[in-house]
């Protein structure tokens, strides 16, 4: 999956952080999941990301934008 399938407003709003993932001196990895209640969630899907993609999620992240959907007074969008 490319992070551009990802609407970017999502991350944050129904796209939440499950977990963290860390690497060791070796380049071992270790993903540790947040307890929840609803307990395991589905496979991680490993995400395809460039500089600027992290950028993006970083910043979306920090501020978590959203999309505000309105219409003017005499209905146009």
């Amino acid at each position: 999956m490319k992070f551009s399938d990802i609407k970017l407003t999502d991350i944050g709003n129904t796209v939440h952080m499950v977990g963290a993932v860390y690497a060791d001196s070796s380049g071992g990895g270790f993903y540790f999941s947040f307890p929840s209640a609803g307990g395991e969630g589905a496979d991680p899907v490993h995400v395809e990301m460039t500089l600027d993609d992290w950028k993006a999620l970083l910043r979306q992240a920090d501020l978590v934008e959203t999309e505000v959907l309105a219409q003017r007074a005499d209905g146009e969008e």
